[in-house]
């Protein structure tokens, strides 16, 4: 009996060694997994404070300790009017301390005695509340020993861009200029549910129950009444601040007049619940003259 001819038949490969099978779950994955997404969190961080000073730095005027004088063509041509702008969002911090900026220019200007008053040329759509009140302050100061400071709005002066309005002696606005927005308001991002979903947990050490109230890293419902109560009572005295300047700042009856000024309607409080007003809408509620 011959034996069978194999030479047509391809040739035989060798048995592939056995392979481990990975782990159940994938678990291997998960350690790399975490730490880009944390790698990435300080990324996406770094980019929004990027951002964000970039985003200021545009719509914050560069400072400035100078201040336009225009020659009055009444009356004494030595006198002169200043003019000083609040352009952007009213900070104190970033490449351009707003603050700083207008106090020293609000002094420069006390210290020309040729000047008899300040325009406060304001287009801004509000910022800090300590920066706002700051400006507010220099404003009735400069008021009370040197010349009136008069409001002029453009586009935009609304939330902290009408608080630092509020004390000049009057205020000015074009009927389509966006304002009011009278109110404070604060927030918080919670991260919590996001770390939570990639096993990343939290560590923190504290000297009160209350130290991280506002930790975007906690869950929402650990936020107790008493913590919720207390900052509530911090947006409402900050609030009461707020229409007290407005209050007072319209309320004065030094050189105004019924005749070329405003007064505040009774129920203006009704319309100062945070929303925008047109310049129109203000004048009507005795916010602008």
């Amino acid at each position: 009996m011959s034996e069978p001819d194999d030479r047509g038949a391809p040739p035989l490969l060798p048995n592939p060694a056995p392979q481990t099978p990975p782990p159940a779950g994938g678990s291997r994955y998960v350690l790399p997994i975490v730490f880009l997404f944390i790698a990435g969190l300080f990324i996406f961080g770094g980019w929004i404070v990027s951002a964000f000073n970039q985003f200021t730095s545009g719509m914050t005027a560069p400072a400035r300790t100078e201040f336009t004088e225009v020659t009055l063509r009444s009356g004494d041509p030595e006198n002169r009017i200043a003019i000083i702008d609040v352009t952007g969002i009213i900070t104190s911090i970033g490449p351009s301390d707003m603050v700083a900026t207008i106090k020293k220019q609000l002094k420069l200007a006390a210290s020309d005695k040729r000047v008899k008053g300040v325009i406060l040329r304001i287009d801004s759509p509000g910022g800090e509340v300590m920066a706002s009140d700051e400006i507010a302050r220099a404003i009735r100061e400069f008021e009370t020993d040197n010349g009136p400071v008069i409001a002029s709005m453009g586009g935009m002066a609304a939330s902290g861009g009408y608080y630092v309005a509020a004390p000049c002696r009057y205020i000015f606005a074009n009927e389509l200029t966006i304002t009011g927005s009278i109110g404070v308001i604060m927030q918080s991002i919670n991260l919590h549910g996001l770390l939570d979903k990639v096993g990343v947990k939290p560590v923190t050490f504290k000297s009160g129950p209350n130290k991280d109230m506002l930790s975007s890293l906690n869950p929402p419902e650990a936020t107790t009444t008493e913590q919720k109560e207390i900052m509530q009572r911090f947006i409402d005295d900050t609030y009461d601040a707020f229409v007290k300047v407005v209050e007072e700042g319209r309320a004065k009856k030094g050189n105004r007049t019924e005749k070329d000024a405003r007064v505040l309607i009774e129920e203006w409080q009704d319309y100062a619940d945070g929303r925008i007003l047109t310049g129109k809408e203000a004048h009507q509620h005795g916010l602008v003259d």
